[in-house]
Order: C-alpha cells, then sequence, then structure tokens
C-alpha cells in the first residue's frame, strides 16, 4: 500500500523498500541510543529559553512608555527564535552523527549549532512562507510543498549546499518517496493530535476525580508539567524523524553521511 511504502530502483538495480515502520522503528531507536546527549542539549536550550523568556516579561512589564513597550515587545520572538533554531540545528547533528556512527561530542554539537542557527532559522522561514503561501492556494500545493522540502534542514546540516541548495537536495532525495513521507506525516500528526486530545481528557477526568472541578488550580498544575514534559519531547521527535528519513534516504541511494555534498559524487 501507498500509505505504508514508497519505492525506487537504486542506482545497482536493486529495489528498495522505504516504509513508515523502518523510518519510526529507526527515529525511536536513534531517540533511544542518544537519550543522554539529547537530554543535555534539550535542558540547556529549553531552561535557557525559559529563564531569558521570563526575564524579558518581567523586563517588559517595568516599561512605562506604551511607545517603547510596542516596540520592544518582539524582543523575547527575537531572541528565543534563534535559540530554539540552535537547539533544532543540534538534535539534527546528534541524530546524524548516530545514523552515520560518528562519536556525539556534545561541546562540538552546541559549538556547530550556534553556527548553523540563522541560516536554518532563514530556512524555516522560508519554508513556512512556501507552505502558507502553498495551502493558501487550496491546501494541496502547501502539502505538496512541504513533502518536497521535509529533509532541507538535515540537508544543510549535513552536506552544507547553502540555503538553497538545501532546498534543491530535499527536492531530489524525497523523489521517489513522496507517497510514502505524506503517509507517515499524516500518521504522526494524526498520532499527535489525538495523544493531545487523550492527554486534555483525560487531565479534565483526574480533575473531576479529585473534586476539583474545571478550571481549577489544580487542572492548570497538572496541565503545565504535562506541557514542560511534552513540549521538549516534541523538539526533539520532529528533528529527529526528519533526520532519520533524510538518513533513510541517503541509505536508499547508497550515499554514506559524508557532511560533504563533494563527496557524494565521488
Amino acid at each position: 500500500m501507498w500509505l505504508w511504502s514508497g519505492w525506487r530502483r537504486s542506482a545497482e538495480g536493486e529495489d528498495v523498500k522505504f516504509t513508515i515502520g523502518s523510518v519510526l522503528g529507526s527515529c525511536f531507536a536513534t531517540m533511544g541510543a542518544a537519550f543522554w546527549p539529547l537530554l543535555a542539549i534539550t535542558a540547556i536550550y529549553y531552561l535557557s529559553v525559559s529563564i531569558i523568556g521570563a526575564l524579558l516579561v518581567v523586563a517588559l512589564g517595568q516599561i512605562q512608555n506604551p511607545g517603547v513597550k510596542g516596540i520592544v515587545v518582539f524582543l523575547p520572538m527575537l531572541i528565543t527564535y534563534p535559540m530554539w533554531s540552535a537547539h533544532w540545528c543540534a538534535v539534527t547533528e546528534v541524530a546524524l552523527r548516530r545514523a552515520a556512527n560518528k562519536p556525539i561530542q556534545i561541546g562540538a554539537v552546541m559549538r556547530n549549532s550556534v553556527a548553523n542557527a540563522f541560516p536554518v532559522l532563514l530556512i524555516g522561514l522560508l519554508w513556512l512562507l512556501g507552505a502558507l503561501v502553498g495551502w493558501a492556494l487550496f491546501v494541496i500545493p502547501g502539502t505538496i510543498f512541504i513533502i518536497v522540502f521535509q529533509v532541507t534542514v538535515p540537508a544543510y546540516i549535513e552536506e552544507k549546499p547553502g540555503i538553497f541548495g538545501a532546498f534543491s537536495r530535499s527536492r531530489v532525495l524525497t523523489r521517489g518517496h513522496r507517497w510514502g513521507i505524506f503517509g507517515f506525516n499524516l500518521l504522526v500528526n494524526v498520532s499527535l493530535y489525538v495523544i493531545s486530545v487523550v492527554g486534555l481528557v483525560g487531565i479534565g477526568l483526574l480533575a473531576g476525580m479529585t473534586g476539583s472541578g474545571p478550571n481549577s488550580a489544580f487542572e492548570y498544575v497538572v496541565l503545565a508539567i504535562t506541557m514542560l514534559v511534552f513540549t521538549p519531547a516534541i523538539f526533539v521527535f520532529i528533528p529527529t524523524l526528519n533526520a532519520t528519513v533524510y538518513a533513510a534516504l541517503r541509505a536508499e541511494k547508497r550515499e554514506p553521511l559524508t557532511g560533504s555534498i563533494e563527496k557524494i559524487f565521488e
């Protein structure tokens, strides 16, 4: 079935299967094998973003001039977005290193993530803009855009082809597997939605069982704790999944993870 697999004939003339099961299995295996580096990196960035964001909100609250406040109100976003971009880069590099059986050095990964943060942030903005324009054109073009450029960030981090070169590499790598990529994107998004709904219903039932009632302090505390765990987990899962897809596409094409686009064609 197209939902579960995509096919492409390799350069050696051998059929290679690209399945949702194998990609998701590799993704969770990568997260398990690199659990401690991923936890350390996420804790560093998540705590940094939370502390800086809180300090900026407090500082903004002290500003009395409405004109100044209107100008600097976007300051938290301008500071924290590049930090989240750096975290995305770090998680992606850890996943790629694990896929290539390379050692994971947190210090080196953090330095590289800072260097890649702004280019990857620009890639993300271009990707989001393209998706929004596509969705405005009756949804389907936006969905196609997302699928075609699914692995742009991993391609940029691994191959260093430049921003637009990374988009081009993603277009080439996803060719022949786009129905399969659509299938697991659909599965992942539906699963995350179901988990969110079940979690919210569960919190509500738990609040009712404890006699706290809706909109109680207990319910808000449980929801805050849940989000404190769920949000970082998503910020690890999605870039790891994209990196796993990228590594699988490269493996299917018999391209080793070299870190240099020139070496791919040697």
